[in-house]
């Protein structure tokens, strides 16, 4: 099984999670401290719900690879020469919001099951995006069972094809998605 879906808006990282237990209470409350997270992951939930119809989860116990390619937007002061973003947001709390949101989604089960995670952080409608200069801010997500993806990466004298994952090409590693 293997899905490959795009999530639309600009990327939103995970954040630092803050707990407190309020006066009087016994259990804390657990808070994130970025606001612009919720709508994302929402975003998240719903795309993977879209992708999902027709099938159903990874199997419970299934080691799952993820394959994230975040796109943002080019701030309007940055010099021409400069061709990736290197600022913040961390790719890694970038993934921590996908990985939630595809648990929340029902990818599966828990995002513990992620044994494999490849992702890039791009400017949208930059060299590296596929649709070009008219590029938007999103995620193109790909996740599938982990063994499908160890076979197509690392499959000796595979050639070309040993960047294809389901019978597509990583577009990850470059090139068109075909």
């Amino acid at each position: 099984m293997s899905l490959t879906f795009e999530v639309l808006g600009t990327p939103v990282p995970k954040g630092s999670a803050r707990a407190f237990v309020p006066k009087g209470w016994k259990r804390p409350i657990v808070t994130n401290d970025n606001p612009k997270t919720k709508p994302w992951q929402e975003s998240i939930v719903s795309a993977a719900h879209d992708a999902l119809a027709g099938g159903g989860p990874i199997e419970r116990e299934e080691p799952v690879a993820l394959l994230v390619r975040f796109f943002m937007p080019r701030p309007k002061s940055a010099p021409k020469r400069v061709v990736e973003p290197t600022t913040i947001p961390d790719l890694d709390k970038l993934v921590r919001t996908v990985k939630d949101g595809l648990k929340r989604g029902g990818i599966y089960r828990d995002d513990s099951q992620v044994t494999l995670t490849l992702s890039t952080k791009a400017f949208a409608g930059g060299a590296s995006d596929p649709a070009g200069p008219t590029g938007v801010p999103r995620a193109i997500i790909e996740v599938g069972l982990r063994a499908e993806v160890l076979v197509a990466l690392t499959w000796p004298g595979a050639g070309h094809h040993a960047r294809s994952w389901a019978g597509k090409t990583l577009p990850l590693f470059g090139g068109p998605a075909g």
